[in-house]
């Protein structure tokens, strides 16, 4: 499981348990695979807003709920390129449960997952926000 980080960013909406950042290579090779990526999220009562892109091109905006795996780039065209993903997970149902965001990597020298996890209280959210640096070796 990756390590995350306690933020300080404001509150999203709502009242917000925590901010929590991933910040991670990702290799790949210098042939031209596609790279993708996947978003799975999960806990009992949990709905999610999630936005994704590549510096400051967007892949995918608002995306609700766990995001099918979505084409990221070629890897020559993705060297030292940074992806970043944001999730807000909101807890809907019971006292506090448990917010989980799985990252799956696919195309690069080896398929990664990165799990970001937190407890989450009835009615607040958790912010997840991955910066994922594509290398090529």
């Amino acid at each position: 499981m990756a390590t995350a980080r306690k933020g300080t960013s404001k509150p999203v909406e709502k009242a917000t348990e925590g901010n929590f950042t991933l910040d991670q290579p990702y290799l790949i090779s210098s042939k031209n695979d596609p790279i993708t990526v996947e978003v799975i999220i999960g806990g009992q009562g949990m709905s999610s807003t999630t936005n994704i892109r590549i510096n400051k091109r967007e892949i995918k905006i608002d995306g609700q709920g766990s995001i099918p795996e979505t084409l990221v780039g070629n890897g020559n065209d993705l060297n030292g390129k940074l992806l970043f993903i944001t999730t807000v997970i909101t807890n809907s149902l019971g006292e506090v449960n448990q917010a989980t965001s799985t990252i799956k990597l696919r195309g690069g020298l080896a398929p990664t997952d990165f799990k970001l996890s937190a407890p989450v209280k009835k009615g607040n959210n958790v912010i997840f926000t991955s910066i994922i640096e594509f290398l090529i070796v």
